[in-house]
């Protein structure tokens, strides 16, 4: 612990009347999980400052869109729910 659990949710495909209308999106979803909270926010910032406004040959770029802060009262862990959205080139 900490640790970092990733999936991609979802892609996007834009389309106008006469074709492919913008590049293809891809959602991530990033769960950050530690034992309190000051590790999942220090990661948070962490993982933020990495991947937000990024780019590279593959990727337009990559930009955060939401956070959330929760607690699993099942396994007595600490989460931060991140989203980002990656553009590909």
């Amino acid at each position: 612990m900490p640790a970092i659990v990733y999936q991609r949710v979802s892609g996007d495909h834009p389309v106008a009347q006469d074709g492919a209308s913008g590049p293809n999106g891809i959602r991530m979803q990033l769960d950050l999980w530690g034992q309190t909270y000051d590790a999942v926010a220090s990661l948070r910032g962490l993982v933020i400052e990495a991947l937000n406004g990024k780019t590279s040959l593959e990727l337009q770029g990559v930009f955060s869109e939401t956070d959330a802060d929760l607690y699993d009262d099942e396994v007595k862990l600490h989460r931060a729910s991140l989203d980002f959205m990656a553009f590909e080139a």
